[in-house]
């Protein structure tokens, strides 16, 4: 192999060969050079497909060949992006878990009955919009913690799957470096050699950058779970803290629902008293007024036992949700 060749394998697996991110080094940035760049593989596959001095299998050869660049190319940019997530999670993450366990911690001190800003004035249709809103939110927050349980539980098995890509990912790394060192097909043409060549280098240079990810990725495991553990144990307790507000709502509106049938069914039957020696016509109509009164009453007890039963269902589509995810 050339000095020149030997250089630049130096150069891809001490990872210094690799796109320019934010945040990256002079050294990177400057090491970024020796690669073209995907415009450059674009330009590439467009002049092969346009050429008329080439045969079939060297043009669709080349053409593959500079693809495989591109393709490398874009899972170098991936693979470094998710090195620096994981990277920036080991400085930031500890941090962000003792603030949220700190203030978990002051939340639960705080009274368990949960503030609700009704007062005698508050009317029916005002406690029945709360009431929406209220369990608008809590499907929200429930959601939010159903994905923090999915999240975690898929995080258990991480780290045995990182290692299995580890060793694979390292042992097609040797054979890139295999085809970099491998003889050239005595009469190829050039530009099939070169586009070869920038195929396998590419491969090394992505190769090298998911090891690093992976590296970081377990490097930054523990940390991340204990993140994820706060961010649930903070959404538990927005579960709880919004269910035990829907509960008073019910119970609240339940009672209005009663206590204003109930006086509409007294102040019916008052006027059906009131006006009894009355015209027929007037006496009917009171009669209709306390049948109604009536009606109201029924149709409130009708209506707690249908919120009851649409509380008993929606946990019991979240357990049955819960079980199988």
């Amino acid at each position: 192999m050339k000095k020149t060749n030997l250089l630049l394998l130096f150069t891809l697996f001490s990872g210094l060969l690799v796109p320019t991110l934010p945040g990256a080094s002079a050294q990177e940035k400057e090491s970024t050079s020796l690669l073209p760049s995907v415009e450059v593989f674009e330009s590439k596959i467009a002049e092969v497909k346009a050429a008329t001095n080439l045969e079939e299998q060297a043009r669709s050869s080349l053409v593959e060949l500079y693809r495989r660049a591109l393709t490398n190319l874009g899972k170098l940019r991936s693979y470094q992006a998710g090195a620096a997530t994981f990277a920036q999670t080991i400085k930031t993450a500890p941090t962000d878990t003792k603030k949220l366990l700190k203030a978990l911690k002051k939340k639960e001190k705080l009274p368990p009955e949960p503030p609700l800003k009704i007062s005698a004035n508050t009317s029916l249709l005002e406690l029945e919009q709360q009431m929406q809103k209220g369990k608008a939110d809590l499907a929200a927050v429930e959601a939010k913690l159903s994905d923090l349980n999915a999240r975690l539980e898929n995080q258990a098995n991480r780290p045995s799957a990182t290692r299995e890509r580890l060793i694979a990912a390292k042992r097609q790394q040797q054979t890139a470096i295999a085809g970099l060192n491998a003889a050239i097909p005595e009469g190829e043409l050039a530009a099939l050699t070169k586009a070869r060549n920038w195929a396998d280098k590419t491969q090394a240079v992505a190769l090298s950058a998911e090891i690093k990810m992976l590296d970081q990725e377990l490097l930054s495991y523990q940390m991340r779970v204990q993140l994820l553990e706060a961010k649930k144990g903070m959404a538990e307790y927005n579960v709880g803290l919004v269910e035990a507000r829907v509960r008073l709502l019910e119970d609240l509106l339940s009672k209005r629902r009663l206590a204003e049938a109930e006086q509409a069914k007294q102040e019916a039957d008052a006027v059906k008293e009131e006006f009894k020696e009355k015209h027929p016509l007037i006496r009917e109509l009171a009669v209709q007024n306390a049948v109604l009164g009536e009606e109201l009453t029924t149709r409130a007890i009708d209506l707690d036992r249908i919120s009851a039963l649409d509380e008993k269902a929606r946990k019991d589509a979240k357990r049955v949700g819960d079980e199988l995810s």
